[in-house]
């Protein structure tokens, strides 16, 4: 299962998360939102992975409301544009290969968190590592242990 994979980077998660800019944050949440909402909804089990996963850091670098605004903002500019041509943008936005790795596996453990995968979630995975650089090998960790 993907979790064991992302179990062992935890120290190295919470460092990446740590030196994100503000626009890196934005960007991050973004992906994570459309992973969220790739299956029309965002359920309760996604929303709480987000929450963990960015709150984990410390509540000095991202709190609960700047979370939520950061999410609407993004969910705006979600509803804007085609999800092409918002993740071709989240690329250039996650300059690291680090970062937009990162970005790839906790958008798995959101479409994994509500226990059933869609075929539009597992598409906007595919999609994303394909759009953000991500090696091949991790989405395809994804599609193997779902």
């Amino acid at each position: 299962m993907i979790c064991r994979i992302l179990h062992g980077m935890e120290k190295r998660a919470s460092d990446i998360l740590a030196g994100l800019t503000e626009p890196e944050t934005d960007a991050l949440v973004e992906v994570l939102l459309l992973a969220a909402l790739a299956d029309g909804s965002l359920a309760q089990a996604e929303s709480a992975v987000i929450k963990r996963a960015l709150l984990s850091v410390d509540e000095l670098w991202l709190n609960h409301i700047d979370l939520e605004k950061r999410m609407a903002k993004a969910r705006v500019r979600i509803e804007a544009e085609s999800q092409e041509a918002r993740l071709t943008k989240l690329r250039t936005m996650l300059p690291w290969p680090e970062q937009r790795a990162l970005a790839l596996k906790l958008a798995i453990q959101i479409v994994e968190a509500d226990g059933v995968v869609q075929s539009s979630e597992r598409q906007l995975i595919m999609e994303a590592a394909q759009a953000l650089g991500v090696r091949g090998d991790i989405a395809a960790k994804f599609t193997v242990a779902s």
